[in-house]
């Protein structure tokens, strides 16, 4: 073989490599908020592994696709504050609990986040959510009459979930580019766990360990 033509072809593999690197193992990504202070700045830079990303934790740092849209891909940085089939409490002013006390969370009300497999409470105050959730991620009309949501035009107080969700927030609680506005965010959105800062104004900052 021609040493011209093991070049062209080491080329062509190490653009390759690069490649499915990007799209399967790690990528970089652009903070888009101010949301997410101290932990990360607006503009900073981070990779994400995106490797296997499927064991998925509480506290985590993640970047996935904007789930209010189903349009071109927005990406967007968030925590994830509740796991599929946990149960979280809101109340009115989208102030957000962990707790499982009732007595410390009223009126709050029990939000499940829907598990794949499992059925999901569909009470009032999710119907909302719910209807969102199946109109735009599980392929379903749905609308809410009443407080109550109703499915292809049947009434439900129950839905069982085609994948898992998640909920998902900013650090910073006045910042609602998170859950609170957009609702669960879907498995087939998660794109890879934040790791290091690449990229900050901040000298101090460069290669730091996102957490």
């Amino acid at each position: 073989m021609k040493p011209r033509v093991k070049i062209i072809i080491a080329l062509l593999c190490a653009v390759l490599i690069a490649v499915l690197l990007r799209a399967f193992v790690v990528g970089s990504y652009s903070v888009p908020f101010e949301g997410m202070e101290p932990s990360l700045h607006k503009g900073e830079r981070i990779l994400v592994n995106k490797w296997n990303y499927k064991r998925v934790k509480r506290g985590d740092i993640i970047v996935f696709d904007d789930p209010s849209t189903t349009e071109a891909h927005k990406t967007l940085v968030g925590r994830v504050m509740a796991l599929p089939g946990d149960v979280i409490y809101m109340d009115h002013a989208f102030n957000f609990s962990k707790a499982v006390n009732l007595q410390d969370t009223l009126p709050a009300q029990p939000i499940m986040i829907p598990l794949k497999g499992v059925e999901t409470p569909i009470r009032p105050w999710n119907a909302t959510l719910m209807r969102n959730t199946l109109t735009l991620h599980e392929g379903l009309q749905a609308e809410v009459k009443d407080g109550v949501l109703y499915i292809d035009g049947k009434a439900t107080n129950a839905y069982n979930s085609k994948q898992s969700y998640y909920w998902v927030m900013m650090d910073t609680e006045s910042t609602l580019s998170d859950s609170r506005l957009f609702g669960f965010v879907p498995e087939d959105h998660l794109i890879g766990k934040a790791t290091r800062i690449w990229f900050s104004n901040q000298l101090s900052r460069l290669w730091k360990k996102v957490e």
